[in-house]
């Protein structure tokens, strides 16, 4: 037998209704610490903070995350406003340098004018590599326009042809994507256009070399192994994993541009940990990282497929040789793919 439900009386329902319809004519107070914000596919804190004028540890405070790696599309994030009376504790805005797309600290230190060790100590930076785009600096001291450097002769301009991508142009000119979005102030590879004219800058900067330092890695896709270098003495030799078929790791020279403990790829829905990217192809970033887990359900992706062509583009190691590399490696280290 079928349940019957019970009859609301009319009359009930005509006071909801109308208890409903001033409700929503009512004004809503507005929010007096900040807007909130629902995270998009490919978003990261440092872009988030970037759009709205704030900065990543604010957001992290207001909202109380553990990480400015742990965000997901769909949260809800509240951007804190900053009042008129902060400009005491963040400087004016000639002191303040939001960190771009292939940005390191030595070459910001160099294009302000002010020395590595300065820049270090008036961020309380503990480790130099970690850097992210978006990321607010502060510039000691009022840098003096005359000891910035000058534009590099080599410098050349180019019109952005149709079917164009930004790698390619950085192949054509033996420059770097980063370089080129560095020097253009391009926050994304995909905001090129047809006419857009960028200036292709000359010599890369070439990152300082320390005692002891690791000098570069290398991929070789046909063996699936990798191999560490320090000079010309190989300090580690690991098999690895590069791009599936359709999917393939691109061969060519490069330099970690990116570090993260852990990235987000918004595309698969993945943690990827000991994040170290190398280059850009279309909208995503290639890089070297360990064992991806789903996440949603934590499950380990491609795990016990390490020395197997399986990845979407990237270099995968065992997680135990991934943050032995990530621990060494620095932004602007040489990675060589060869075929």
């Amino acid at each position: 037998m079928r349940g019957t439900a019970p009859r609301v009386p009319l009359a009930h329902v005509v006071v909801s209704l109308l208890i409903g319809l001033l409700l929503s004519l009512a004004p809503r107070p507005a929010a007096a610490e900040g807007v909130t914000y629902v995270v998009q596919p490919g978003d990261s804190l440092g872009f988030i903070a970037l759009s709205y004028g704030a900065t990543i540890d604010a957001i992290v405070r207001a909202n109380g995350l553990p990480s400015p790696d742990v965000i997901w599309v769909g949260q809800q994030l509240s951007i804190p406003v900053q009042s008129a009376d902060t400009s005491a504790e963040t400087g004016t805005a000639n002191d303040i340098y939001t960190v771009q797309l292939g940005d390191t600290l030595a070459s910001i230190a160099q294009r302000q004018g002010v020395t590595l060790s300065a820049l270090i100590n008036a961020n309380g930076i503990s480790d130099p590599d970690l850097l992210w785009v978006g990321q607010k600096l502060l510039i000691p001291g009022p840098p003096d326009g005359s000891s910035l450097p000058a534009p590099a002769a080599s410098q050349t301009r180019y019109t952005v042809q149709p079917g164009d991508t930004l790698g390619a142009i950085a192949a054509r000119f033996a420059t770097t994507a980063a370089a080129i979005a560095r020097v253009n102030r391009i926050s994304s590879p995909d905001l090129i256009y047809v006419g857009l004219e960028l200036t292709i800058p000359g010599k890369e900067w070439t990152p300082p070399s320390y005692p002891g330092q690791v000098t570069r890695f290398v991929v070789s896709i046909s063996q699936q192994r990798c191999w560490l270098y320090r000079g010309n003495t190989i300090v580690a030799d690991w098999i690895c994993s590069t791009g599936q078929r359709g999917a393939g790791t691109r061969p060519g020279a490069y330099h970690i541009q990116s570090k993260i403990p852990v990235a987000y790829g918004s595309t698969w829905n993945i943690w990827m940990p000991y994040w170290l990217g190398i280059y850009w192809a279309g909208g995503s970033e290639n890089g070297i990282h360990g064992i991806p887990y789903d996440a949603d359900s934590g499950w380990r992706l491609w795990e016990g497929y390490v020395g197997t062509p399986v990845t979407f583009g990237c270099v995968l190691l065992d997680d135990a040789n991934a943050r032995y590399l990530y621990d060494l490696a620095y932004i602007g280290m040489p990675v060589i793919v060869q075929p």
